[in-house]
């Protein structure tokens, strides 16, 4: 009989527990289906009209924009935000709309293209020989943690080839940083694409002064 008191006594306090996670989870399903879903937002690198009000004197140059280099740790959709010298992590909810490779390939064709020169990316046009090749290199595009302040920073290289020797005709380096406003991903995209473009004018001036390459009007 003690036997039997025992097994019962054990059978009910499994029961009990069993009550309790039973109860314990339609709880935890209950404050899952009522807990706001979180949005993922996606943010574009675009092209900005920056050169207008300058008589370009660039009609008559091709220009190949190849395949755009993006250093790994900002390759990815993930955007990235450094808080320390060494230290970078990445916002779960904010990423890239397009893979900045890409963003900033086609950004870079349509702020050149408003110079009056043709820019393409590869393979261009069938029979036709561009005047420069122009390569792309990104190492850095995050924003900056620095306390109560926020700032977006781009550091980009620009090459310009002769497409005639293979020669280097055009190096333009920059690293760039505006402050924002307020710790808006809205605003940060918005200051990578300007800086971006302010970029490409310098370089389509630079551009401008190969007389051998590009006969003025």
């Amino acid at each position: 009989m003690r036997t039997g008191r025992a097994i019962s006594g054990t059978s009910g306090i499994r029961i009990k527990v069993a009550m309790i996670m039973i109860l314990l989870t339609a709880l935890l399903l209950e404050a899952c289906r009522s807990a706001p879903a979180v949005q993922k937002n996606y943010y574009l690198i675009e092209s900005v009209d920056s050169v207008s009000g300058r008589d370009w004197k660039l009609s008559a140059a091709l220009l190949e924009v190849v395949n755009v280099e993006v250093s790994p740790a900002y390759a990815g959709h993930k955007i990235a935000v450094r808080e320390e010298s060494n230290r970078i992590r990445y916002y779960d909810y904010h990423e890239w709309a397009v893979l900045p490779q890409l963003a900033i390939q086609d950004a870079v064709i349509a702020n050149l293209s408003g110079t009056g020169m043709t820019a393409y990316a590869p393979p261009g046009f069938s029979g036709v020989r561009a005047d420069f090749i122009l390569r792309t290199t990104v190492s850095r595009m995050e924003m900056q943690d620095r306390g109560k302040e926020f700032y977006a920073l781009l550091a980009i290289d620009f090459t310009v080839i002769d497409n005639r020797d293979r020669s280097i005709r055009i190096v333009h380096r920059a690293i760039r940083e505006e402050k924002l406003k307020s710790k808006s991903m809205n605003l940060f995209a918005d200051a990578i694409s300007r800086m971006l473009a302010g970029e490409c004018a310098a370089l389509a001036q630079k551009i401008e002064t190969i007389p051998d390459l590009i006969p003025k009007q």
